[in-house]
Order: structure tokens, then sequence, then C-alpha cells
């Protein structure tokens, strides 16, 4: 008969790989199926903010030193408030990384630790023991996590129900040219936000977030940083993702358990996704070795709480521009309210009192 696994993960991204690692490091047998070849790319925001790094490096990955740049913290930038406001990060800083070397460091680490990954071998479907692959091998496991995606198949399969509740888009493009920026910037519009991210010494991530009614989103909104970006050779196409806001009622069913996007995401606009997939990963691993995916979900639902939070207020500050020039006014007077609410948004408050993680990334 063939080798039963403890996990088999379908999905071999951030999360899945968190979770393969994580595994390993329980002393759990892992099988990764993923139909596409390392490294793989995802339109993204590329900026790994604290609680990031440090999952990292609990991974074994050491992000603080990926090639890319430090980012000292965040700036929302709003040419109809007139603003350009600073928040460092507290503690540690964040860094710009581009997604295909994040992706090939966890390949390389779920390697070292011992799981097994099959590249290019596409999952077909659930099976009482497993999961059927496209080449026609039934993988066998205990349990199945479905780390593949927004889109997820593995929930369909599994019957997991979930909604749609936002129809947010966005594309993603870099940029050959200096960067002018150590810090991950916000450029607020109307019509969307735009983040742009120093991911190398002559490379520069932008990513356009934008609602569905607003059409296409556009560079030209954003008229102060498309005056940065003149005269810069596009290093590729924009590439989309979304729509957003995925809920998930319940992330897991019998043997089958979700992690990651596929378990429903936040809004993109808080930077916290692969912080949060990967910390999902450590809670799921422990739940799962102990036989109770319900503790995950628990858990999972207090990981998102803040993240939810934040989003939830800055999308109204994206659907309301009036009350966004006065919120971003009033940050803008008072530069230590905005140190101070990223901070308790990361869980570092002034002092080292536990704050909840609150309003805005």
């Amino acid at each position: 008969m063939s080798r039963r696994y403890d996990l088999v993960v379908v999905g071999g991204g951030p999360a899945g790989l968190a979770v393969a690692i994580e595994a390993r490091a329980a002393g759990m047998t892992v099988c990764v199926l993923e139909r596409r070849r390392p490294p793989v790319d995802k339109p993204c925001g590329e900026g790994l903010l604290p609680r990031a790094v440090a999952a990292l490096l609990r991974c074994g990955v050491p992000a603080d030193t990926l090639p890319g740049r430090r980012l000292a913290g965040i700036r929302f930038v709003d040419a109809g408030a007139g603003t350009a406001t600073f928040a460092p990060f507290p503690g540690r800083c964040g860094r710009g990384v581009r997604r295909t070397v994040l992706h090939a460091a966890l390949a390389a680490r779920a390697g070292e630790a011992g799981a097994e990954i099959r590249w290019g071998v596409a999952a077909r479907g659930l099976e009482e023991d497993g999961v059927r692959a496209a080449t026609g091998e039934l993988v066998r496991g205990a349990w199945v996590v479905g780390a593949d995606g927004l889109h997820s198949r593995v929930r369909r399969w599994a019957g997991i129900g979930c909604n749609r509740r936002g129809r947010r888009f966005g594309v993603r493009r870099h940029f050959v040219r200096e960067p002018w920026t150590d810090s991950v910037e916000v450029h607020w519009a109307d019509t969307g936000e735009a983040y742009v991210t120093p991911v190398g010494e002559e490379l520069v991530g932008v990513a356009i977030l934008a609602g569905a009614g607003a059409g296409p989103p556009r560079l030209a909104a954003f008229p102060g940083l498309a005056r940065r970006l003149e005269g810069a050779r596009p290093a590729d196409r924009w590439a989309g993702a979304g729509p957003f806001g995925v809920r998930v009622f319940r992330p897991h069913r019998g043997r089958c358990v979700l992690v990651g996007d596929a378990a429903g995401d936040t809004d993109p606009i808080t930077g916290e996704g692969i912080g949060l997939a990967l910390e999902q990963a450590r809670e799921l691993v422990r739940a799962l070795c102990r036989g109770e995916p319900h503790r995950y979900a628990r858990r999972r639902r207090r990981l998102l709480a803040g993240p939810s939070r934040a989003a939830a207020a800055l999308v109204a500050l994206h659907r309301h521009p009036s009350l966004r020039r006065r919120a971003l006014r009033l940050l803008d007077r008072h530069p230590g309210l905005f140190a101070r609410l990223l901070a308790w948004h990361l869980g570092r408050p002034a002092g080292g009192r536990p704050v909840p993680a609150l309003l805005v990334s």
C-alpha cells in the first residue's frame, strides 16, 4: 500500500509551506501538492510587516536578511488632504521582499525540514482516505489541509460554506528605479489606494486596490505617485488578484481543514496577509497534533479579530473621502497618535502594556 501521511497539504504557497514546516517541527509526516513550480508568484503588496518577519524567523526563514529592503514604517499620502504622515514600526522593522524570493526561501526551508513537496502535481479531488492527484495516485493522509487560496477547490470539494462580502480587486507591477522611500507608502485617492514597497536596490513594487464599481485600478488616479515613476521602466506587466472578502463559516469539516486565504481573508488593505497565514499555520498544526480542529477555529477567530477591525476602519476611509481627509489631517497634526495606533495594531503599545490590535496598519 502507498504511504499514509499525517498531513496532505493542497497548495504550496506561503501558507501551505508554513504548515509543512510547522508539521515537521512537531514530528508529523507531510506531503504538499502544488500544481505550479517554484518560485511561485502572486500579485500582492510584498511588504512584510513586523508580525510576518517574526513569524518567518520562528519558521527558520531569516526574513530580515532576505534580498530586499528594510522598511521603517508606514506613510499615508493623500494629495486631496494635503498630507503625508509617517509612523515608525515599533520594535522590529519590516522588510520589502519580492514574492518569488519569499516563496523560494520558504520552499527551501520546508525541504530542509523533511517535508515531501510534489511540484507540478495538481489535486483532482478529495476521497475518503486522502487526495486524488492529477497523476491518478491517491495521496493518503490522516488530515487534508486546503491551502489553495481565495478560490479554493478544496473548500468546494469538502462542502465548506462561504460567501463573498467584498468586491475589491487589486493589481501589481514593478518599476526599475531607485526607491525614494524606506517605508510602505499608502497613497489614497477617491477610487482606491496605491501601495508602494521598495523591494530592491533598483526596484519598486506598486500595488493598487479598488472597488469593482470604480473601474480598473489605474496609476493615473494617483498623480503624485505617477510623477515619481515618470521615466521608470516597468519590470513586468500588471497582474491582478481578487475579488477579496471571502467569509468562511467554519474552516474545517471532517478531516479537511483550511488555512490562509482558503479559510477566508481580510481585505489586504492592512498588509497583514503573510503574517496571519504563518500564525494560522502554527495554530493549525498545534490543534491537529491533538486531533482537535475546533481549537484551531477558535484561535483563528482571535488572530483575525484585530486585523478585521483594522480592515473595516480603513475600507470605511476609502468609501468616505471626506471622512478620510479629516482623519488624515488629524493624524498629520498629531503624528504621535498615528504612531500609537500603529503600535496598537501590531501589539506593541507604548509602555509594554498588552493592547488588542486596533484600527489601522
